[in-house]
């Protein structure tokens, strides 16, 4: 299973989804807090969907050639998640969005 350490508090069996939306709120509220816009750009990416395979998923299978289709891969829970967070930040974050790209490849 998945834990997570929340403040003082552990919490076991924290969906990832909800996880990575607590740990993308504390990483904008540090970078709202501490990041002069005036001075400095920050980035942030997305990810790209898996193109690991086997038993193991240590077998890189990356086609030949660009699929045609990105088959529904082009958007996920988890960088739909990103992108409103970012979105929502009052300090100015250029995302990466790279998730559509690699779907091409997957």
């Amino acid at each position: 299973g998945t834990y997570f350490l929340v403040g003082q508090s552990l919490k076991l069996g924290m969906p990832i989804n909800n996880a990575l939306k607590k740990a993308m709120q504390t990483w904008a509220s540090w970078v709202e807090s501490r990041v002069n816009p005036n001075r400095t750009h920050v980035f942030f990416r997305t990810f790209e969907s898996t193109h690991w395979s086997g038993r193991n998923r240590n077998t890189c299978k990356v086609s030949r050639r660009p699929m045609s289709s990105t088959q529904g891969r082009d958007r996920s829970p988890i960088s739909d998640t990103i992108l409103k967070i970012v979105r929502s930040m009052s300090v100015p974050v250029k995302a990466l969005h790279v998730t559509p790209m690699g779907a091409y490849r997957s």
